[in-house]
């Protein structure tokens, strides 16, 4: 947080999981979100709903870095290449595979876990062109309660969650994407490496509300809870 009000242990960029049986040719993989879009893709790319927040995110980053007009133009194009939309990053992750889709828009971590599962799957890093639009990146954050009983207690827990060794287990039992540089990183791309999307979080987080809003009325609903 721009005030330190909580920090981030781990980061959880977006990333396209590629269905290696389909597209086993890297140089056949999406390089842009837009590609989605493409004939090559048609029906056979998926993401998920807005119950995922890191969807909602994505999007609204693409609106405060291309405008409304561009992004929900895009949007219009995904769904009509016959975008496929899940409830879950997960359900989106677990259909890859047997439903026979290409790729899916999934959090880096989503991959790692399905890779390290044994499914034969590749990860399309999108939009990393010099002046591309980036890849948004969210995080998984902890936070001191205020007021709390045992604050160093706290701190001391924070500080061994960003500990080089706790860190290193994260990204290799879990494919989270560290945020100590002193990390040892693995398969996991390093934070260093990831073109960012260039906007803050405080306009991806005025956005959300509108975007979460407009995508419900596009099909991305979360589906209703029994």
């Amino acid at each position: 947080a721009p005030d330190y009000a909580w920090l981030s242990f781990t980061a959880w960029p977006r990333s396209a999981m590629v269905n290696r049986q389909i597209l086993p040719d890297p140089k056949t993989w999406p390089t842009r979100f837009e590609d989605f879009a493409s004939p090559e893709l048609r029906g056979k790319a998926s993401t998920s709903t807005v119950n995922e927040e890191t969807m909602v995110s994505q999007v609204s980053a693409l609106r405060a870095v291309k405008g409304d007009e561009w992004t929900w133009r895009l949007i219009d194009r995904l769904l009509a290449n016959g975008l496929r939309i899940y409830p879950s990053n997960k359900h989106t992750r677990d259909a890859l595979i047997p439903e026979g889709n290409a790729v899916a828009m999934v959090n880096s971590s989503n991959f790692h876990v399905f890779l390290m599962e044994g499914n034969p799957v590749g990860e399309a890093w999108l939009d990393q062109e010099r002046g591309g639009i980036g890849t948004n990146i969210e995080a998984h954050v902890v936070a001191v309660i205020k007021g709390a009983k045992h604050p160093q207690a706290a701190r001391d827990f924070i500080d061994w969650l960003l500990s080089p060794d706790i860190q290193t287990l994260l990204a290799r039992m879990f494919g989270e994407t560290p945020v100590n540089a002193k990390a040892v990183h693995g398969m996991v791309k390093p934070l260093s490496d990831i073109r960012r999307t260039d906007v803050s979080l405080a306009k991806i987080t005025a956005l959300r509300d509108s975007t979460r809003a407009y995508l419900s009325t596009k099909g991305f609903a979360a589906p209703e809870r029994d």
